[in-house]
């Protein structure tokens, strides 16, 4: 009896390793993206422009280039600059404005721009990635920006549903003799509705009160200067 609750103990504190490595993980993933930050790679500069219609402030557009200082070089990138659709590769039936604007890939400076781009409506409607210098497109929406999180954020949630499943199971087969099967069967199912409700909306609760926290200090500070 001893050896199997001392076994159950183990599995339990690594499922519970587990599930904390997944919301770390990811936490760390996540794109925060807050009006006075700088942004650099395609999946925060895609969140920022979805949440906030614009391009963060450390974009230039072409034409201004020059006028960063050398020392300042590698805080900037080039975008702004109106996107034609000359190949028609974008579907844009209503003719909006198109953006361009560079992202972050390895030896990126503002003169060797290297082939990553996005691509947007000035309405901030839609994000377009190209990988290959406006080859191809792949559009950017604000769930594939943080899929991998999500992934993270629902592997810990199942987890966590694993882990109440066995407890409710382990307590009501201690009860089978007093407690019909049916009505132990569906505790557990109900049990199980509610918890993965709970599991998966929790870590993406905890997500956007972290970012209305963070906002709400940077309006503060921004009216404090």
């Amino acid at each position: 009896m001893n050896a199997n609750k001392s076994k159950q103990h183990i599995f339990y504190c690594v499922l519970i390793f587990v599930m904390l490595a997944c919301f770390v993980a990811g936490m760390s993933t996540y794109s925060f993206v807050y009006e006075d930050g700088f942004y650099y790679n395609k999946n925060d500069v895609s969140a920022y422009i979805y949440k906030f219609k614009r391009l963060p402030d450390n974009f230039v557009v072409k034409d201004d280039r020059g006028e960063v200082p050398s020392e300042d070089a590698n805080k900037y990138m080039v975008g702004g600059d109106e996107f034609l659709n000359r190949e028609q590769l974008i579907d844009n039936p209503n003719n909006y404005k198109m953006v361009e604007c560079d992202v972050y890939s390895d030896g990126y400076t503002l003169l060797n721009r290297g082939s990553e781009r996005l691509v947007f409506f000035a309405n901030a409607e839609r994000v377009f990635y190209t990988a290959d210098h406006y080859g191809s497109f792949v559009l950017m929406t604000e769930f594939n920006i943080n899929l991998v999180s999500y992934i993270l954020f629902s592997v810990m949630g199942l987890i966590f549903v694993v882990m109440l499943i066995c407890t409710i199971a382990a307590a009501c087969i201690k009860k089978r003799n007093r407690i019909p099967l049916e009505e132990i069967v569906l505790s557990i199912e109900i049990s199980a509705v509610i918890i993965v409700v709970f599991a998966l909306c929790v870590p993406i609760a905890l997500v956007k009160i972290v970012e209305v926290i963070h906002d709400g200090i940077s309006d503060r500070r921004r009216e404090a200067i």
